[in-house]
């Protein structure tokens, strides 16, 4: 079962056997079956990073059992939540006034203001808190509250940031070339300043390109890749909703102090690198990506798109051959972000050996 003709499609499979356990699953493609009708910026960035992934978790709606356990705070997607309902508050009730004038008066009086917020939490987010002892829910407001104000500490000292105008802006596009599929996205913040839009996203964590020494190269692979689908879908939906015509797109990672704006801009147009995944669903080619396939076939240590996520015990990834298959199945059938990742890393030649 080793043989990498496995990898084929089942007319050059020898076997006759056709290789579903190893992602090519025509019976799930748009053709024949592909079960929805719309398809999330997240879930694109999952399909980016590994599509048998997405294929386990958003095709067949597989999950797994986890034992319920004590935590002493929320997951990190029920903090990012959060913190995401917290900021909407900020702003929901300012929307005709200044980023930075609605940050200085949130920071008066005490934090007043900032802990009332906590008070309009929806009922699923105060939920949280009541399942922790006291002493841990205060804990965790505290943190929260912090990084709240972090951020607009830093709102209340600009002069240009401009004003909100949408919160929490849900915006659907059809899938360029792909009739009957549609593309949805939730956008943080848009703002406007002057003539400039410009579309924010908010981030729990830390800034991951904080690493000098692979920020300026690994950082452009991986908006290549396309493990970052934000920068490319979120501004080309706010322009094709008629919003702007040239967005900015910036992240904001609130785990750092000072919060830290990451401006995004790639050479890539977001039609590019949607028409480089359009083949997985028109042929059902939800191939493993396996780590070490991908860092053999780019020449670059620093690309791990496999997440060790749930499904491994159904990934041929975690055979001991995978990568040779995989690294195999890059050079035949290639997409044109793989390509343009290796470009960027050999700028000397011309295209991958094959």
């Amino acid at each position: 079962m080793n043989d990498p003709e496995h990898w084929q499609p089942p007319q050059t499979n020898r076997r006759k056997l056709p290789p579903e356990w190893s992602g090519y699953v025509p019976s799930a493609s748009l053709a024949q079956g592909f079960p929805l009708a719309r398809v999330s910026v997240t879930q694109l960035e999952s399909l980016a990073r590994c599509p048998y992934r997405f294929y386990a978790q958003v095709v067949e709606g597989l999950a797994p059992l986890e034992l319920l356990e004590f935590a002493e705070e929320p997951a990190a997607l029920d903090r990012g939540r959060l913190i995401h309902e917290l900021l909407e508050q900020c702003f929901s009730e300012q929307l005709d006034s200044s980023l930075s004038s609605t940050a200085r008066k949130l920071l008066d009086n005490n934090q007043l203001a900032l802990r009332d917020l906590l008070t309009r939490l929806s009922p699923k987010s105060s939920l949280l808190f009541r399942l922790l002892p006291p002493y841990l829910a205060g804990a965790v407001q505290v943190r929260l509250l912090t990084m709240v104000e972090n951020y607009l500490r830093q709102l209340a000292d600009e002069h240009d940031g401009g004003r909100p105008v949408c919160l929490e802006s849900k915006l659907v596009d059809v899938f360029p070339d792909q009739p009957g599929l549609e593309i949805i996205g939730k956008i943080d913040r848009i703002d406007q300043a002057g003539e400039a839009v410009r579309v924010i996203d908010y981030k729990s964590g830390r800034n991951p390109w904080r690493n000098q020494k692979r920020d300026s190269l690994g950082r452009q692979i991986e908006l290549l890749l396309g493990y970052q689908m934000q920068p490319y879908l979120y501004p080309w939906l706010v322009k094709k909703a008629g919003m702007g015509k040239s967005p900015e797109f910036q992240f904001v990672f609130l785990g750092e102090n000072p919060p830290v704006i990451q401006p995004a801009s790639t050479d890539l147009t977001a039609e590019d690198l949607l028409k480089s995944l359009a083949e997985v669903f028109t042929q059902g080619y939800y191939f493993p990506t396996s780590s070490e396939a991908l860092q053999r076939y780019l020449g670059y240590e620093q690309i791990s798109p496999c997440a060790w996520c749930e499904f491994i015990s159904v990934c041929r990834r975690f055979e001991g051959s995978s990568p040779y298959h995989g690294f195999d199945l890059f050079r035949q059938r290639v997409s044109e972000r793989f390509k343009a990742a290796w470009k960027l890393l050999n700028s000397d030649d011309d295209k991958p050996a094959v």
